[in-house]
């Protein structure tokens, strides 16, 4: 195995930006935002990365089993700042390069 396979085994992605917000409001550092062009009209679509780990796991599986409580304002906060973050590379996505 490459190293850069290496590298990818050990990142998780999400396009689900209320998942990400909730990986960010658990403290699982998010390290960065991949855009992608997909679709046939070539829109950008953000993957948010962040570093995998057993605990990443454990909070993704609880999320999709409805079994998290968040602390909500922490989470809205986190959220916006995602928004933000995707809206900033739509309004200049030379950013990006």
């Amino acid at each position: 195995m490459q190293s850069s396979d290496k590298a990818i085994q050990s990142l998780y992605s999400t396009r689900d930006i209320n998942l990400a917000a909730v990986l960010m409001t658990y403290n699982h550092f998010m390290s960065n935002i991949d855009f992608q062009i997909e679709g046939s009209d070539g829109r950008a679509v953000g993957y948010f990365i962040f570093e995998k780990s057993k605990e990443l796991e454990e909070t993704v599986q609880k999320y999709w089993q409805r079994q998290l409580t968040v602390e909500p304002r922490e989470f809205i906060l986190n959220l916006r700042s995602l928004k933000s973050q995707v809206n900033s590379v739509y309004k200049s996505p030379h950013l990006n390069q």
